[in-house]
């Protein structure tokens, strides 16, 4: 029986070949992954640097607003002090 040669095997060479390939494309994909992961690193550095400024200046604005709040308190203390001083008006 004679042998159909559209249904012929691959050959060594045909399946080396092959192998190679998958290993560049799996390689490439690798490096890929890579700097994905990298930047994605990168990116996360960014976003918790940015955090902690944030919470830096909100810890800022805390410490203005007691400052503030004191010196309002002050002046209301000091207000009453000048009212009662003062003459009562009639």
């Amino acid at each position: 029986m004679a042998e159909n040669s559209t249904t012929s095997e691959p050959t060594i060479e045909e399946l080396t070949k092959q192998i190679a390939d998958i290993d560049a494309q799996e390689e490439s994909r690798k490096q890929q992954l890579q700097i994905q992961a990298q930047q994605t690193q990168q990116r996360l550095q960014s976003v918790m640097q940015a955090r902690i400024n944030t919470v830096g200046q909100i810890e800022e604005l805390k410490e203005q607003e007691q400052a503030q709040t004191r010196e309002r308190y002050q002046l209301e203390g000091m207000m009453r002090v000048f009212q009662m001083l003062l003459p009562p008006q009639q």
